[in-house]
């Protein structure tokens, strides 16, 4: 039943973004988490990271407690492809950020928890980040995460030609889509965001770059 849920999630995420198949190469990449604390290929500005394990994972937990705190990946240039990260929670704000060209240029999808008792109803919004101090786009409700407030849950960011989709434990139906999404060629890098009084916990972030075959 989870192989069949899973496999309808990846085609209905083709079917939103209009993706083929030919032509087309994919580029997997790993981004070593563990690196956040000790710097290595890892640029961070105004967070606290530390390593822990969390859920039976290793994981990154990264906090903030007078403003927000961005952590990214030197060098990297993403345009189009898939992200992947799981993250828990139970408080606060924090976001994967995306076409990052340094701390103040960057977009993010911003996950909020909403005060609603012991289980936090989360919401998710598309940010850019000169946005981050106004109210900016509406957020979106994510919708039932089961599980308690600190589980894992799998969150997946497709981009493709001007679209972008946001899924969350392999739902069939996106709890965000842009389509008017545009990165700044030839792309900036993959990071993660934790706002001011907030902390999450990381782990397995991957990107699956999708590039055009040159055909000679």
């Amino acid at each position: 039943m989870k192989f069949l849920k899973k496999l309808w999630a990846e085609v209905s995420t083709l079917f939103f973004l209009g993706v083929g198949i030919s032509g087309m190469r994919r580029i997997e990449r790993d981004l070593e988490l563990s690196s956040i604390p000790s710097g290595g290929s890892w640029r961070r500005t105004d967070l606290v990271a530390e390593l822990v394990e969390h859920g039976g994972e290793p994981a990154v937990r990264l906090s903030c407690n007078d403003d927000s705190g961005l952590a990214w990946i030197d060098g990297l240039q993403f345009a189009e492809g898939e992200i992947r990260v799981d993250w828990a929670a139970s408080h606060g704000s924090f976001g994967i950020a995306i076409d990052i060209h340094d701390e103040k240029r960057f977009k993010l999808i911003r996950f909020s928890a909403g005060e609603t008792g012991m289980t936090p109803l989360w919401q998710v919004q598309f940010l850019s980040s000169n946005e981050l101090a106004g109210a900016g786009k509406r957020a979106q409700p994510v919708g039932e995460l089961t599980g308690g407030a600190l589980d894992w849950v799998k969150l997946k960011i497709s981009i493709h030609k001007g679209r972008m989709i946001v899924v969350v434990n392999d739902h069939n139906i996106p709890c965000l889509r842009v389509t008017d999404f545009r990165i700044e060629s030839p792309g900036g890098s993959i990071g993660l965001w934790i706002d001011r009084n907030s902390s999450a916990f990381f782990t397995h972030l991957k990107c699956v770059e999708i590039r055009k075959q040159v055909k000679i």
